[in-house]
């Protein structure tokens, strides 16, 4: 199963987008987006549900692993 960083790559770069625009979109900074990328931070649920929006997907299709 794909980790969450790189279904948001995936997800990102399927949409031909920079991630400073998917920031400017969701209202982050691009730093927090490319922390995301790297592994070195996870979103919170408030960002997991934007996130969820702006792509059309479910949160499971992130690929966010509770427990």
């Amino acid at each position: 199963m794909e980790t969450f960083a790189q279904r948001l790559y995936d997800l990102r770069t399927d949409k031909e987008i920079s991630q400073a625009e998917l920031a400017r979109q969701i209202g982050i900074d691009n730093t927090t987006v490319s922390s995301w990328e790297r592994e070195e931070t996870t979103p919170t649920l408030p960002m997991l549900i934007l996130l969820r929006k702006f792509f059309g997907v479910s949160i499971d299709d992130l690929g966010i692993i509770f427990g």
